[in-house]
């Protein structure tokens, strides 16, 4: 799998390989949005916390494959409630970003997780996914997402 990656990255680096948004149809066929807002009810921080899926790129890189990379954001916010008799006051409000990459078999429709990054993690929530990484999933309608 890791000369599938290489060859993805050279590949869309020379323009080669395009990037198709199927955000919709994750949406629309899975629980991915609510899992992800499930997690961060559960996981983030403060009184305002909101988990979203922001988007789903699948590139085909041939030989029956396809990279797929899955962008969220997970906000971690607290309001103080009123500040002197007016307005909400924020006591803080913090976003993280999460970037998922895997590569699906398009013969199987098995996604299996490469990766899962996270950006301005100051909770440390990335720590919670890291049994994900290598696992195997079963996608549903794969061929739909080419």
């Amino acid at each position: 799998m890791r000369s599938t990656l290489s060859l993805f990255a050279i590949l869309f680096v020379s323009g080669l390989v395009h990037a198709k948004d199927v955000t919709e149809i994750v949406v629309r066929q899975t629980n991915l949005d609510e899992e992800i807002a499930r997690a961060c009810s559960e996981y983030c921080q403060g009184d305002q916390r909101k988990g979203s899926l922001k988007k789903v790129e699948v590139f085909d890189i041939g030989n029956n494959s396809a990279v797929v990379k899955i962008y969220a954001s997970l906000l971690n916010q607290h309001n103080t409630g009123p500040i002197f008799g007016i307005g909400e006051g924020v006591g803080y409000t913090h976003t993280i970003e999460v970037i998922a990459t895997g590569t699906i078999d398009l013969q199987t429709c098995h996604i299996k997780v490469k990766s899962i990054d996270f950006q301005n993690d100051i909770y440390g929530l990335g720590e919670l996914t890291k049994g994900e990484r290598g696992k195997i999933y079963n996608v549903e309608n794969c061929k739909g997402l080419i």
